[in-house]
């Protein structure tokens, strides 16, 4: 239309329009006010139904604040009513929370619309008409809302326009099982949830003040809660290959790929610390071992000789540890590739038993052959390395071989006067001017212990005058032995028995009287004492093996015992050892 001009005194219509369009509005306004304001106690829903009406309220959009750039804060708190069904093999537990989540959604606020309500509350049918944070469990295997005949879901509107929102929760959370301690160990299971949707530019996870946690007065059969913490951080979510210079700034934040759209997510954790009662293990697994192994040294009593009793007592303590094991519950325990502390005791057990019944095995090879020993001396070392010696020569030697030596052995003790094997037995263990050797003077064999001794108590008493010489037998040290069975003696041997002839000849010759007298000078007896050889025999070795066996067996158990509940008793002694770092 063409432009007409306008006199100056004439009113313009779109400027009347807009006038009476305020002034109508103003009104409305006034008039909905006054209406508003007439809510009243009782009229908590008439109000609510207003408040969250869909032309003023859209369920969708999050809450804003007055100032748009700052994040909406969600503050969570937990009860605990329940933990347990702690199954370490499928590495979860389950756990029965109450959560309370409070933020400020101003679109609620009713502070002009009624001076009198100042709280609105509702059940799951008001939590359907406003906004809920979108909070998952990150580590959940299964997660059900509790509920009697409805869900157990509580809202709280204040006139401010906070919102509380409470709901009950069961839940099956996975649990990162550390079992190198077991069954002294200490769990820390941790909840950790996060916002699904928003990141943390625009919500924000925060524990409430100053007391965000609260637990029920249970009690768990094998664990014991020793705390619950909490703690706040931020997960990353990065695409491989983005490069975020805001993500890459963050430092040790853990960082997840491909789980949901990329970005900083508030992250709220709980952990619960949890200790294993040991108290069944103890009665159970711990003492019965104890003493299992300790009736495996009940054999270092009996006969060397006794080997039905002996094996039956060592393969049934055996058997019947085997059996303690299965009912330690290490079956119900994952798979680990670690050595855990159980591992440990079972095996050092296992090899107490073990070692008891191979020390009767050398015991009984010892013990078999018929024969006497010939040492330097009669120490320990000396000892043992005659046993070991036998062993080897038996690990060698045919059955036929040693029962034949044995055979000849036993014959030529039988051959022996009474007098002898009397004397041999009796100063076997003699001092160390003492010496066992078979002396023929005459026709009689004796078994002269001591030269001194025997010169005095001979020397004027011989009822043979024919003879002239005294020969004196000492027992040759085996070598080995020939294909014809002739013993090759020990040149050692053979020379002292030569210079006693000599000694014996020269004596001879400056006898006055018609009794042979052997004439030795003080030098040459301390020279021929320090020469001597001492015997045991190896039956003689066994029970000496047996007696060490009954004191070193106990003393090393005991050694362990002690190493093992002292790391038991001091975690920092085997983060030490194990190179971890206790989390205390």
């Amino acid at each position: 239309r063409p432009f007409t001009a306008r006199h100056p005194g004439q009113s313009c219509p779109v400027m009347e329009i807009k006038v009476v369009g305020f002034v109508f509005t103003y009104f409305s306004l006034c008039l909905i006010s006054c209406e508003e304001n007439n809510f009243v106690d009782g009229d908590e829903l008439k109000l609510f139904d207003f408040l969250t009406n869909n032309s003023r309220y859209d369920v969708r959009a999050r809450p804003r604040l007055e100032n748009h750039s700052l994040p909406l804060e969600i503050h969570t708190s937990i009860f605990v009513y329940f933990i347990g069904n702690i199954q370490a093999q499928s590495l979860e537990f389950e756990t029965h929370l109450l959560f309370r989540h409070r933020w400020k959604d101003e679109r609620l606020t009713y502070t002009n619309l009624s001076r009198e309500i100042k709280l609105i509350e509702g059940e799951d049918s008001f939590s359907k008409n406003i906004w809920t944070p979108n909070i998952f469990i990150e580590n959940e295997r299964e997660s059900t809302l509790m509920k009697t005949t409805r869900d157990s879901m509580f809202v709280r509107i204040h006139d401010t326009g906070t919102v509380h929102y409470h709901y009950r929760l069961k839940t099956v959370v996975l649990c990162d099982f550390k079992l190198g301690r077991f069954p002294h160990d200490t769990q820390n299971c941790t909840i950790r949830m996060e916002s699904w949707s928003a990141p943390n530019s625009e919500l924000i996870l925060k524990w409430e003040n100053p007391n965000p946690i609260g637990e029920n007065d249970f009690s768990q059969p094998e664990y014991k809660v020793l705390r619950i913490r909490t703690r706040e951080a931020t997960t990353v979510y990065k695409e491989p290959g983005e490069n975020d210079r805001e993500m890459s700034d963050l430092g040790n934040l853990p960082w997840l790929v491909g789980r949901k759209i990329n970005g900083n997510y508030s992250t709220l954790m709980v952990d619960f610390i949890l200790k294993r009662e040991i108290g069944q293990y103890v009665i159970e697994y711990y003492v019965p071992s104890m003493l299992l192994v300790m009736m495996s040294w009940v054999s270092f009593w009996l006969d060397p000789n006794a080997v039905p009793g002996r094996t039956t007592l060592g393969t049934s303590t055996w058997l019947t540890f085997i059996t303690l094991t299965r009912s330690t519950g290490s079956d119900q325990l994952p798979k680990v590739s670690y050595i855990k502390f159980i591992d440990i005791w079972f095996l050092v057990c296992t090899f107490f038993i073990f070692f008891s019944l191979l020390e009767f095995a050398l015991v009984n090879i010892i013990w078999r052959r018929k024969d006497t020993a010939h040492m330097k001396k009669l120490t320990s070392g000396h000892i043992l390395a005659e046993g070991m010696k036998q062993i080897g020569r038996a690990a060698f030697t045919t059955p036929s071989v040693s029962r034949r030596n044995s055979t000849t052995d036993t014959e030529s003790k039988k051959s022996m006067s009474p007098f002898s094997r009397r004397v041999s037995r009796d100063d076997r263990f003699g001092s160390k001017n003492s010496v066992t050797s078979s002396a023929s003077f005459g026709c009689n064999l004796l078994s002269v212990t001591s030269l001194e001794t025997y010169l005095n108590a001979h020397s004027d008493d011989s009822d043979d005058d024919n003879c002239d010489t005294l020969t004196i037998n000492v027992p040759v040290k085996n070598s080995f032995e020939n294909g014809s069975g002739q013993v090759q003696g020990n040149r050692l041997w053979e020379n002292v028995r030569q210079r006693l002839s000599r000694e014996k000849k020269e004596d001879d010759q400056t006898q006055t009287d018609s009794t042979p007298k052997l004439i030795l000078t003080e030098e040459k007896k301390n020279a021929f004492l320090g020469e001597q050889f001492q015997e045991m025999t190896y039956e003689e070795i066994a029970v000496w093996l047996d007696t060490r066996a009954r004191v070193i067996f106990p003393l090393c158990f005991l050694v362990f015992n002690l190493m093992y509940w002292t790391l038991v008793a001091d975690n920092n002694i085997y983060d030490l050892i194990a190179g971890e770092e206790h989390e205390q």
